[in-house]
């Protein structure tokens, strides 16, 4: 720190939420390692960068610990992927040189640390975080398994290896949905329309068995209304034929 000229302080999706194992936000913390790097350089009035990374935007003030708000009024730079990356980068790359030394060997070699440095926290952001944060989405649709969850997050992460699974929820909370329904309203329609619809459920069988019933109880109901000697053969060979 005391050779330090510039500071790049990047900020991710976590950054300021962060927590540890008491649950409290890691930068509420008096002795959390990034806090007190960041209150440093302001102390010493060394120049700090943020660096934002994605669409990540500037955290607010007020949300930041009394010790480090001036950070809330620093220019911020912006690291986004393709097809920004490389223009970024290109931008932060420049304004690093307005505060580097002009020996131009120490220029480069404070520039590779720093850019290394961003290449890693990139890595991490774009390759190994994503995957992180979609087993931690599936974690939390399982919890809460419903339709709209399970939509939510095929929606979301359309190429999740979770996808097949999610999809086969779906369906299958929706069948179980509409036969409560059917149940609910038992006609010959709502079953038919439930059997065209879920040809394989596991209530096809039964639902076939209720359409066949209730087709008998009407027509056995037709038959007492008109109360004939025909209607009744006619009923007669209507059963036969069942």
């Amino acid at each position: 720190m005391e050779d330090c000229q510039v500071m790049l302080v990047v900020i991710g999706d976590e950054w300021l939420n962060a927590v540890n194992n008491t649950g409290k936000r890691s930068i509420d913390k008096d002795d959390d390692f990034v806090r007190t790097e960041i209150e440093a350089a302001l102390y010493r009035n060394i120049s700090v960068i943020p660096v934002l990374v994605g669409d990540q935007s500037m955290p607010e003030a007020d949300s930041l610990p009394e010790t480090i708000r001036r950070l809330a009024f620093r220019s911020a730079a912006w690291v986004r992927p393709d097809p920004d990356f490389h223009s970024d980068m290109d931008r932060l790359h420049e304004r690093l040189s307005e505060f580097m030394r002009t020996d131009s060997r120490k220029l480069w070699k404070s520039i590779g640390i720093f850019l290394l440095f961003a290449l890693l926290l990139l890595s991490f952001a774009f390759i190994v975080y994503p995957k992180v944060k979609e087993e931690s989405d599936w974690k939390l649709v399982q919890q809460n398994l419903t339709v709209e969850a399970l939509e939510e997050f095929t929606n979301k992460l359309p190429n999740s290896k979770h996808k097949g699974v999610a999809v086969f929820m779906i369906d299958s909370l929706n069948m179980e949905s509409s036969w409560k329904f059917v149940q609910q309203d038992l006609t010959v329609e709502a079953l038919e329309e439930f059997t065209n619809k879920f040809p394989n459920s596991k209530h096809k069988d039964i639902a076939v068995f209720m359409i066949d019933s209730l087709n008998l109880d009407s027509a056995w109901i037709r038959v007492l209304d008109v109360g004939t000697s025909g209607c009744f053969e006619g009923f007669s060979c209507e059963i036969s034929k069942e």
